[in-house]
């Protein structure tokens, strides 16, 4: 009798092992990149026309600042990934407007066929990317006269 218990506990506490190591897997699969594209450039980027890109699962965000710089514009999509890029917001045609090729990191608008060299940033590279874009909005509006 003493013996099958001792395989009961072992057998019971087995699949709560199987359980946490699935977790950590699939933890593991979820991915969040962050990019910083900018028009090319020969010594700064012009931040005014830089597109803030971060992808997490299938939805895309991408961040960028008004023409006028009074506001910092979200756009949320979802994407598709193929081999070589990743696209997203599809127009009535059926065509995709962005792509992000995974290989250059060229981030491509076909619609106004406008190029964006990207780079892959942490975390800590992005908030400081956005907060210098906010910065902006912020010292746009204290120019106002009224």
């Amino acid at each position: 009798m003493s013996k099958w218990n001792i395989n009961f506990h072992w057998t019971r506490d087995r699949p709560m092992k199987y359980l946490l190591s699935i977790l950590v897997l699939f933890s593991g699969l979820s991915f969040s990149y962050d990019f910083i594209c900018d028009e090319p450039y020969t010594f700064y980027p012009d931040k005014n026309k830089r597109h803030l890109v971060r992808m997490d699962g299938t939805e895309v965000d991408m961040y960028k600042l008004s023409s006028d710089n009074y506001r910092l514009l979200k756009y949320s999509y979802n994407f598709i990934t193929t081999d070589s890029k990743y696209e997203w917001e599809m127009d009535t045609l059926g065509t995709f407007k962005w792509s992000l090729d995974r290989e250059t990191l060229m981030l491509i608008h076909w619609e106004r066929y406008s190029r964006y060299q990207c780079k892959v940033v942490d975390w800590s590279g992005f908030k400081n990317a956005l907060s210098e874009l906010t910065d902006i909005v912020d010292k746009t509006k204290k120019k106002r006269k009224i």
